[in-house]
């Protein structure tokens, strides 16, 4: 029977050769793609559901967000002003009969927004720095192309799956690489909203051009 000959041994055995760093970055590269093309497989499959119930999601939603567009009584004339360039400013061919109604947000932020049910709520603070009826025109032809676009719904709908992703991240313990993963989930959702208000404002360029002509 042969006898055993232990080998020397010049080094530790148990030891993983490969850089704990490259691994780290292995698995937060690939962690990334997943929540990205999981998140934009997610919006793709929304927005084709949200085109094709529109009308029944704004309804339902509308209870809800009508609280974010009450007008101050101090504005209430302001704002009758501004229903009533809106009111002629919007195609019934395109919206059908169904009213939008316009709320003013008394705050020093300059912004606009486009609430399910046909809110459209605009700030004093960007109504200050406005100078003629066409600049508000512009901001309401903005805020039609989003509607048109259903870019409201979609919006909503990828803000609640990014928290989703961030919840699930968190659950499991995914630490900073979950953290960079919600980040760049993020950052393909800023990419979409600049799309989508590029193609509102075109929209909004043609919408004044056909009300005044020029």
């Amino acid at each position: 029977m042969p006898k055993f000959v232990p080998k020397d041994i010049s080094e530790n055995v148990n030891v993983d050769k490969t850089d704990p760093l490259q691994v780290f970055i292995r698995a937060g590269v690939g962690l990334v793609l997943i929540c990205v093309i999981f998140f934009a497989v997610l919006v793709s499959v929304s927005e084709v559901m949200i085109r094709f119930m529109p009308d029944t999601l704004d309804k339902g939603l509308a209870k809800l967000y009508r609280s974010k567009v009450q007008t101050p009584e101090e504005l209430e004339g302001e704002r009758l002003h501004l229903q009533k360039l809106l009111d002629g400013f919007v195609d019934p061919m395109e919206f059908g009969d169904q009213p939008f109604r316009l709320g003013i947000v008394d705050t020093e932020v300059k912004n606009a927004m486009a609430f399910p049910g046909r809110n459209i709520a605009i700030t004093t603070g960007l109504l200050e720095s406005l100078n003629i009826e066409n600049e508000v025109m512009m901001i309401l032809g903005n805020e039609l192309g989003h509607y048109k676009n259903s870019d409201h719904l979609q919006s909503l709908g990828r803000g609640m799956m990014l928290m989703g992703i961030s919840q699930v991240l968190q659950i499991g313990g995914a630490g900073g690489m979950g953290q960079l993963a919600a980040g760049s989930t993020g950052l393909f959702d800023l990419k979409h909203s600049r799309q989508q208000e590029t193609e509102a404002d075109e929209y909004g360029v043609v919408a004044l051009h056909r009300h005044y002509g020029h």
